[in-house]
């Protein structure tokens, strides 16, 4: 058991970081784009250094997440949970990547879908 909640705990810390790297993709589109909007406070006044300085972060976090997802368990020892920590560490990402994207799909599906009041109420 505790061998478990060491190896999620590992996974949590791969999993979670990877949630910035949305964020410095969307500095880099907003950077890019600079034309369209309007702001009074800029982090980095000059566009294409900003746009630079965010595929910086956003290069520096998807290796450090990919360096994360190596097992921290020895090959040697049991190269059967090596593989599997190392198949788990991938997958796990990705699945919620894709649960992040049917989502909401399926909530604007049921929304076109629902029914107006009136027409839920039976009339005598």
């Amino acid at each position: 058991m505790n061998e478990l909640v060491k190896w999620l705990t590992n996974l949590n810390s791969v999993v979670m970081p990877m949630r910035y790297l949305w964020v410095f993709l969307a500095y880099m589109m907003l950077n890019k784009a600079y034309k369209k909007f309007t702001s009074e406070y800029k982090f980095v006044k000059n566009p294409k250094i900003g746009y630079i300085f965010g595929a910086w972060c956003f290069a520096f976090t998807a290796f450090a997440c990919i360096l994360g997802m190596v097992p921290k368990i020895e090959y040697a020892a049991d190269p059967k949970a090596w593989w599997f920590q190392l198949i788990s560490n991938i997958i796990t990402p990705i699945v919620l990547i894709l649960l992040g994207m049917i989502l909401p799909a399926i909530a604007r599906r049921d929304k076109n879908k629902e029914v107006p009041v009136s027409e839920t109420i039976p009339q005598a």
